[in-house]
């Protein structure tokens, strides 16, 4: 059976009943490699990015402002990276990923399948367009900027550190692991520098099961020619867990 509905009812009590998890907006993300091999790492879900231009802060801020939105918007997962790390060039060429979050507490688990787009210093949003994700008109530059400003200095700090996973040079003391360099700030009224990257993952496709009631349930965005729906809504179908 299939109805009309929007997963982000399910995602906000689940992220209410994980409430105090440890490590509760960690999640995986799976991308395909250059090699076409699979690849996949832990990365930090940061926040979620509305269709009507909204930022809500993943954890409490979702719970705040998700009551706030259609059951038809459309909603990207943000994470934040170095846009010399090797997620990146996997995403360039195949912007094809998944993304899990596992809400221990609450034993849910949901699948978030869709296209990435990188949002760097140059505002790459072309990957978007050649993956056929709607134009809705996101300020990408402000959005790169706002992040900037929300996460932390140790994450700012990040961003000087030298090449991600190119080997490590025994003339870099370890002090650089700890700090950026004199000559960089992490302030959060700096402008980010280019090395900051965004990967936001346009969401077309949520696999929501819920272990301790056996329960399943698939959400599919599907396009319509229906003014009154925007040109797209979520279709829901619940199945075998």
């Amino acid at each position: 059976m299939s109805r009309t509905a929007s997963w982000i009812t399910a995602l906000q009590q689940a992220v209410k009943a994980n409430k105090g998890a440890v490590g509760s907006n960690f999640c995986q993300m799976a991308t395909i490699g250059i090699d076409g091999g699979p690849r996949v790492r832990t990365v930090v879900l940061r926040c979620l990015y509305s269709s009507n231009d909204r930022l809500l802060p993943f954890g409490s801020g979702i719970c705040d402002g998700c009551s706030e939105v259609s059951a038809d918007e459309q909603l990207s997962l943000i994470f934040v990276t170095d846009i010399r790390a090797e997620k990146v060039a996997e995403i360039k060429h195949q912007y094809h990923g998944e993304v899990v979050w596992y809400a221990t507490k609450a034993r849910e688990q949901f699948r978030f399948r869709g296209t990435f787009q990188i949002v760097s210093a140059a505002r790459e949003t072309s990957i978007a367009a050649v993956s056929g994700t709607p134009d809705i008109q996101l300020h990408w530059n402000h959005l790169r900027n706002t992040v900037w400003k929300s996460v932390s200095a140790n994450t700012r700090a990040q961003m000087h550190w030298p090449h991600p996973g190119q080997p490590r040079s025994e003339h870099i003391p370890d002090s650089v692991w700890n700090s950026p360099p004199t000559s960089s700030s992490v302030e959060d009224d700096d402008l980010p520098p280019d090395t900051f990257a965004l990967a936001v993952l346009h969401v077309s496709r949520v696999d929501h099961l819920h272990l301790r009631k056996n329960d399943r349930y698939i959400y599919s965005l599907e396009h319509t020619d229906m003014p009154s729906l925007n040109g797209s809504h979520w279709v829901c179908t619940r199945v075998n867990p």
